[in-house]
């Protein structure tokens, strides 16, 4: 077995985007992210976002539009770039950090390894909008994966902050094709968020 940063595929997905192979992006909001939106903040509320793999996602600057504050993590820098040409976004960069963000911080993109991010300096967050990005990512990944969404959302010490996480997956016989994006059935939600969070489908 390769080491996490190994097994997260970066190089995979840098190859989609550069053969513009990324069919999985909408010219618009998600409508599950619209349709649900109301359960994630009440309207004229402010709440943080966490978009974990968020690449150039219109709900990025759909969110944006409604007043929230968005953080995401990217591990490919193509669709970062794209992100703030295609919305006119001035994003200035601290190499330090790693962190590309907006003048005002509304918005702030850690670029590198999902696994690497020190994520409990940027949390915790209100809510997590999981578009796509479990199902992204290999099966062997999934523990470290969710190590980073709970740690997302612990308090200074070390209890849960009041958070919505909104999850999309995917359920099929994996025995038929390996992903991505991976199946998810009832079995690894419980597995895999069952400790932490109440699960409604």
């Amino acid at each position: 077995m390769g080491s996490i940063a190994e097994l997260s595929k970066v190089s995979y997905w840098e190859k989609r985007y550069s053969e513009k192979q990324t069919q999985w992006y909408l010219s618009e909001a998600h409508d599950s992210l619209v349709k649900y939106m109301p359960l994630l903040a009440s309207e004229n509320s402010v709440k943080k976002f966490f978009l974990p793999l968020c690449g150039k996602s219109k709900d990025i600057p759909y969110l944006l539009s409604l007043g929230h504050r968005v953080f995401g993590i990217e591990g490919a820098l193509q669709p970062i770039l794209e992100l703030e040409k295609e919305n006119s976004l001035k994003l200035n960069f601290d190499k330090e950090r790693s962190i590309y963000f907006t003048d005002d911080h509304q918005l702030e993109i850690y670029f590198g390894d999902i696994f690497a991010c020190p994520i409990e300096q940027y949390g915790p967050f209100d809510c997590i909008w999981d578009r796509a990005s479990f199902v992204a990512l290999d099966y062997s990944t999934r523990p470290a994966y969710v190590e980073v969404m709970r740690r997302s959302v612990l308090r200074g010490d070390g209890s849960y902050h009041d958070f919505k996480y909104l999850f999309q997956a995917y359920n099929y016989d994996k025995s038929l094709y390996p992903g991505p994006p991976t199946s998810v059935d009832w079995k690894d939600m419980e597995q895999c968020f069952g400790d932490w969070a109440d699960i409604k489908e």
